[in-house]
């Protein structure tokens, strides 16, 4: 995943931070030649730039706010400059798997069974239950187990 920073003034941008939660400030400087921020031209405009930061999204770290300014100087020589930022705040999920072995849905009366519910994928969740209905679907369900991990508890 990529974020774009893009600054555009009257006059070139002199100046690109890009504050993110994991990497700190990042920075590009027309001034210097080892920028840690990259930054290119847009439509061949020097007042115009892109500044692309990929994210990793496979972790949760890439996630949080990002604010990127830019920084012009005023037309004027001995004037100060101008600076605006904007924000961005990044949300990463993913999909939780659920499991339910045994897979085998007919057992002869009397056995005895053991059931496993397992879950995985986004962050740990929060409330996970295992229901049984009887007379199948539609039947009035009782539930087994449920497993609370915001207060760490398990009800059997």
């Amino acid at each position: 995943y990529q974020i774009t920073c893009r600054v555009e003034g009257a006059k070139a941008p002199h100046k690109v931070t890009l504050v993110t939660p994991s990497s700190g400030t990042l920075t590009w400087s027309s001034a210097s030649s080892s920028n840690s921020l990259q930054c290119k031209t847009v439509d061949n405009s020097e007042n115009k730039l892109n500044c692309l930061r990929s994210i990793n999204t496979n972790q949760y770290q890439g996630e949080g706010k990002y604010k990127c300014t830019g920084h012009n100087y005023l037309p004027n020589p001995g004037t100060s400059e101008k600076i605006y930022s904007s924000d961005l705040t990044l949300v990463i999920t993913k999909d939780i798997v659920v499991d339910l072995t045994p897979s085998s849905r007919e057992i002869e009366c009397g056995q005895s069974v053991s059931l496993r519910c397992s879950a995985e994928g986004g962050r740990a969740p929060h409330f996970l239950s295992v229901n049984h209905e009887k007379g199948g679907e539609g039947g009035k369900g009782v539930s087994l187990v449920e497993y609370d991990k915001e207060n760490n508890k398990i009800s059997v």
